[in-house]
């Protein structure tokens, strides 16, 4: 089942806020209600987007223009349920192609120092803390560090100087050279000597004919007759 991510539009957020406060209700880490869904901020329409799989609302991402050069996101939520079906990791895919498409330069955001399992989600991906009050974490994420191919898992972008762990390994050459000739492989090993002939015949050649014997005399001296 492939997750759809739809542009939200204050019509169909005023119209559909309960759904968002029931998805968020129980979230021990902010207290969201529905003037904080269809309040008005700058490019709010623009940047926010829900997250859908079979038509049913299962996560959404409230962002604005608050930071003239950033896509700053003011919360992003996916239901416990959906988590594990990488809805967050591909809502990111999508959102830096998007940025750049707008020209922004990073995407940035607060993570609550009591949600240490979506800092590790985020850092993850590639962002970086840059700041903190003690209460919340400012992270970022530069679109200049971002690896130009296809995000893969477990994360999706390269870091400055530090790729994924599959990356970190020794590089292995790319291209097998080519095996040599048998006159250069022979060159190289040695010339052999060739093997001795073997006075027994090989199994299936034909016998090997003997000469004929002289007859000799029967003289007493063995030798034959002038």
């Amino acid at each position: 089942m492939k997750t759809e991510f739809r542009r939200l539009s204050k019509a169909y957020v005023e119209a559909h806020a309960r759904d968002f406060t029931v998805l968020i209700g129980g979230w021990e880490h902010g207290d969201w209600r529905e003037a904080n869904f269809t309040s008005d901020l700058e490019k709010k329409w623009e940047y926010s987007f829900g997250f859908f799989r079979d038509e049913q609302l299962v996560g959404f991402c409230m962002a604005s223009g608050k930071i003239p050069t950033a896509y700053y996101v003011h919360l992003l939520f996916v239901s416990e349920e959906h988590r594990a079906f990488g809805v967050g990791k591909d809502f990111f895919a999508m959102c830096i192609e998007h940025c750049r498409s707008l020209g922004l330069r990073s995407i940035d955001l607060k993570c609550p120092v009591s949600n240490p399992r979506g800092l590790r989600f985020y850092q993850s991906i590639g962002f970086h803390v840059v700041d903190s009050d003690g209460a919340d974490q400012t992270l970022t994420l530069s679109l200049a560090c971002i690896s130009s191919c296809t995000f893969e898992s477990p994360s999706l972008v390269r870091r400055a100087g530090k790729g994924p762990r599959e990356n970190r390994r020794r590089p292995v050459s790319a291209t097998i050279p080519a095996r040599p000739p048998s006159s250069e492989r022979t060159r190289l090993r040695g010339a052999r000597p060739r093997p001795r002939p073997s006075p027994w015949p090989r199994r299936g050649s034909p016998p090997r004919r003997s000469a004929p014997r002289c007859p000799r005399s029967r003289g007493s001296s063995g030798h034959p007759p002038r």
